[in-house]
């Protein structure tokens, strides 16, 4: 979660240089977190509405930049003839995989969604539409302009942009990355949010991470515990965060593939919000090729260091750490039950 801030900071910086250097960067990266706790503290229709308020302001300059390159004919110095700088297609999976992922967030609000069975599949479906537009258009009309493939690097749509319109449309891509990082950890922080509270619930956490305000019911405990957590990993940089959100994330899209069919073939009556069309079989099978590109993307992340330590191995520890906490708190809350 601290890749969004980071994000912000760097957008940031191209605007105001400097602002990402020493402590500087790790406040502005911590007051991005606080607008975000208390835009969530209104609750969940204040960030939704407020997401797709920024999806606008996001998509605004890439759109002016798609007509301005489609119509304006060639703006680069040269034809594209200069041959790209060698990616390898495990790195560009993993961009890929880092672009679509997130879509398991919104079951964690499944509770606040109204009639989830129409609402989910039909907002997965054209998220994944604008995901695909967004990405193939601006691309498509930039290959146009003639400008050479070797400036297409890491972040180098803002520089790409005052190629073709002048500095005014470098510094509106700049400020709608700006936007995205925000509302990304916005919505974020909401549905990551829910996890302690439902931990609470279950009894799995201290009782106190299951309190919520009155008037908008989010969970203010948890909120503010996620918002110090996030915070304290501002400092490890956008490279290291990416490995260790690929890695994390994927071992838990694994655990959530698994309790899927487990709950299916356990519990098939069990009431359920939202409920993924098809049998035990079906839900067996959308797991696999997922599992297949995460077990991918965790061994490419041995080139990663954080620490000194491999980033794989250091993921694992990540890993063995929260599923011992697990561990001590089934058995406290055993004995709780037990005592009572």
């Amino acid at each position: 979660m601290a890749i969004y801030p980071t994000l912000f900071i760097a957008y940031l910086s191209r605007l105001l240089p400097g602002a990402d250097s020493g402590w500087k960067g790790i406040a502005i990266g911590a007051a991005v977190i606080a607008v975000c706790v208390f835009w969530n503290l209104a609750g969940g229709k204040a960030v939704g509405d407020g997401a797709l308020a920024m999806l606008f302001i996001m998509l605004g300059p890439f759109v002016l930049l798609t007509a301005l390159a489609l119509f304006g004919g060639k703006t680069g110095k040269s034809p594209t003839t200069v041959a790209a700088t060698p990616f390898g297609f495990v790195a560009g999976l993993l961009v890929c995989m880092w672009n679509y992922m997130g879509f398991d967030n919104a079951s964690n609000v499944g509770g606040e969604v109204e009639n989830p069975q129409r609402v989910y599949p039909l907002a997965m479906i054209l998220t994944i539409l604008l995901i695909a537009v967004g990405y193939v258009f601006p691309i498509g009309a930039m290959s146009r302009t003639g400008i050479a493939t070797q400036l297409w690097t890491q972040g180098a749509w803002a520089t790409l942009a005052g190629q073709v319109a002048g500095q005014w449309l470098e510094i509106a891509i700049i400020a709608g990355g700006m936007v995205a990082a925000l509302a990304t950890f916005n919505s974020l922080l909401m549905s990551y949010s829910r996890l302690p509270l439902a931990m609470a619930e279950d009894g799995l956490l201290p009782r106190a991470f299951a309190l919520t305000t009155k008037t908008t019911r989010a969970p203010w405990v948890s909120i503010a515990a996620c918002a110090l957590l996030w915070g304290a990993c501002l400092g490890l940089g956008f490279d290291r965060l990416v490995t260790l959100d690929i890695v994390l994330w994927g071992a838990s899209m694994v655990l959530e593939f698994v309790a899927l069919v487990l709950l299916r073939i356990r519990e098939p009556e069990l009431v359920r919000p939202f409920r993924i069309p098809g049998g035990t079989l079906a839900c067996t099978m959308l797991g696999v090729a997922p599992t297949t590109l995460i077990i991918v993307a965790g061994l490419h992340s041995r080139g990663e260091t954080i620490t000194g330590m491999n980033a794989l191995w250091f993921s694992l520890l990540v890993m063995f750490a929260g599923a011992g906490v697990y561990l001590v708190s089934s058995w406290n809350q055993r004995r709780i039950r037990s005592a009572a």
